[in-house]
């Protein structure tokens, strides 16, 4: 039976930006990869003025469908919760629908957003609470076969990363400000636990960008594709579960040292 990944995401365009290279990579190996977005991002700007506000939900549905077919994902679910409104809802509301989602897609991998959302976003930060608690919940309900997901990331974009990309796209031409993260709360590196090296499909990740058309600034098309590579070659992530991990020691897999089964009890997210 194939691994799967599951990525639970809070706009259509998160996975793309932030694991595209991850998730194609898998994807690629014969994973089975579900990515999951809680809204349909109706609320955000349209950079290319390519539909009116009204319309923008059913765009970026089909934009973060054709980006999921680019990447190989096997399944894109768009979650009708509305954008902008996630920190408004009960926070068990989110966290059950995410434990039914994982206890019925059976992943042994999940990930998600770190604790700041990136960049301090409150949507993002409402899924990565509801996906850290609905993780561990699962663990606790595990039976029929499935023993829980074995281990949760956070997709981090560290410095000095971070300040490099947003020299690059800020010389480009590109505002900064339709990149999530770099005008907000940007991790310590010394958060980062793996890096994943996505070289090999960064041409899918980048194509996955692009098919968010209604949200790309035409300027991003301008910039260097060396440059592009030499920023999105890797794909940070602090591990969430199991945890810690050996300080000093970057982890390059997501896969590897997998415990179905093992005993667990909560822990920080």
């Amino acid at each position: 039976m194939p691994v799967r990944l599951l990525a639970l995401f809070a706009h259509p365009r998160d996975a793309s930006l932030l694991t595209g290279g991850t998730l194609a990579r898998y994807a690629g190996a014969g994973c089975e990869v579900i990515a999951v977005s809680a809204t349909r991002g109706e609320a955000a700007p349209v950079l290319r003025g390519m539909a009116a506000s009204d319309e923008l939900g059913v765009i970026r549905t089909r934009e973060f469908q054709a980006a999921g077919r680019i990447l190989g994902v096997r399944d894109v679910v768009s979650l009708d919760y509305a954008d902008g409104a996630l920190a408004s809802l009960d926070p068990e509301l989110l966290e059950d629908l995410f434990t039914d989602l994982i206890r019925a897609v059976e992943p042994e991998v999940v990930v998600t957003f770190g604790r700041d959302g990136l960049n301090g976003d409150s949507d993002h930060r409402a899924v990565h609470a509801a996906a850290s608690g609905a993780f561990f919940t699962a663990r606790t309900l595990a039976g029929d076969g499935f023993s829980g997901p074995d281990k949760l990331y956070f997709a981090l974009w560290p410095e000095p990363h971070a300040g490099r990309a947003l020299r690059v796209l800020e010389t480009g031409g590109v505002p900064t400000s339709a990149i999530p993260g770099v005008r907000g709360t940007i991790e310590s590196a010394a958060g980062v636990s793996t890096i994943i090296d996505v070289r090999a499909s960064l041409g899918r990740k980048l194509e996955a960008i692009r098919a968010h058309a209604s949200q790309l600034d035409p300027a991003f098309d301008g910039i260097d594709p060396a440059l592009l590579a030499d920023l999105w070659g890797q794909e940070f992530f602090a591990r969430g579960f199991p945890h810690p991990w050996i300080t000093g020691v970057i982890e390059r897999d997501l896969l590897a040292g997998r415990a179905s089964g093992a005993p667990v009890e909560r822990q920080a997210s």
